[in-house]
């Protein structure tokens, strides 16, 4: 049996961020992907990805504005940063599909890289669009 502490682990990993891709957004009903964000915020930094929307929708029906060609990145507190991810018009029809997990992945990187994180864990939640392997992470968990 392992003796060690998450804090321990953690510390032996030398992981400097988690980065959750989540199926749903932070705000709004919260889910496990915000619960799981929100646990691991106390213990180091984390990166929230919620779902991609269209660059040509302007909001998400929660009064937030979206840029038109690139993500939104908000610090929802000192240890959690969430990304608001763009992606092309029809991001779930068959032939722009793999042009959106790109995109997706690029923005994470993106993100990652300036937050000046290294080593990364992703925990991909949401199996509609995949981009473990994508972004340079360290670990990934699905």
């Amino acid at each position: 049996m392992d003796d060690r502490t998450p804090d321990q682990v953690l510390s032996e990993l030398s992981v400097d961020l988690f980065v959750i891709v989540s199926g749903s957004r932070y705000h709004g009903v919260r889910r496990s992907g915000r619960g799981i964000a929100d646990a691991l915020a106390g213990r180091s930094q984390v990166l929230f990805v919620d779902p991609p929307a269209s660059f040509l929708t302007t909001g998400d029906g929660l009064a937030e504005k979206r840029p038109r060609l690139s993500g939104s990145v908000t610090r929802e507190s000192s240890n959690l940063t969430r990304l608001r991810p763009t992606a092309p018009p029809g991001k779930d029809r068959k032939l722009i599909r793999q042009a959106t997990r790109a995109y997706l992945a690029y923005q994470i990187r993106s993100v990652v890289s300036s937050l000046g994180a290294t080593r990364t864990v992703l925990i991909q939640q949401s199996a509609h669009r995949l981009v473990l392997g994508r972004t340079g992470e360290l670990i990934g968990v699905y």
